[in-house]
C-alpha cells in the first residue's frame, strides 16, 4: 500500500501540481472537525487539487470529533483511492486543547 502524508509546507506547490506528480493508495491530511476544507491550509490545498467533489463528499460525512478521522473514498481529481482526514485540535501557539 502506498500512501502520501500531505505535509503542509508544500501545500502551495501541491495545490497546483499534486494530482499530476503523486500517486498513492491513500492520501492523509488534516481538516477541521466540521470538514470544511477551507479552514485548514492542508485541507484547502487538497481540495484545490481534487476539485469540488472532495468538499461535497466531506459534506456527506458531516462533522467528525477531534481525534477521529474521516475517510473519503471519492477523492475527485487526486490519483488515489481514498483521502483520510485526521481531525486535530487548534494549535493556538501551544495553548490548544490536547488530544489523548
Amino acid at each position: 500500500m502506498r500512501y502520501f502524508n500531505f505535509h503542509c509546507p508544500i501545500f502551495g506547490l501541491a495545490s497546483k501540481q499534486f494530482r499530476f506528480f503523486f500517486q498513492a493508495d491513500i492520501v492523509v491530511g488534516t481538516a477541521a472537525s466540521n470538514l470544511n476544507l477551507t479552514q485548514n491550509p492542508c485541507a484547502k490545498a487538497l481540495s484545490q487539487a481534487a476539485g469540488p467533489s472532495l468538499q461535497q463528499e466531506c459534506i456527506t460525512v458531516g462533522s467528525v470529533a477531534v481525534g477521529d478521522i474521516a475517510v473519503i473514498t471519492k477523492p475527485g481529481n487526486l490519483k488515489c483511492n481514498a483521502v483520510i482526514f485526521a481531525v486535530c485540535s487548534e494549535w493556538d501557539n501551544g495553548k490548544g486543547k490536547k488530544v489523548k
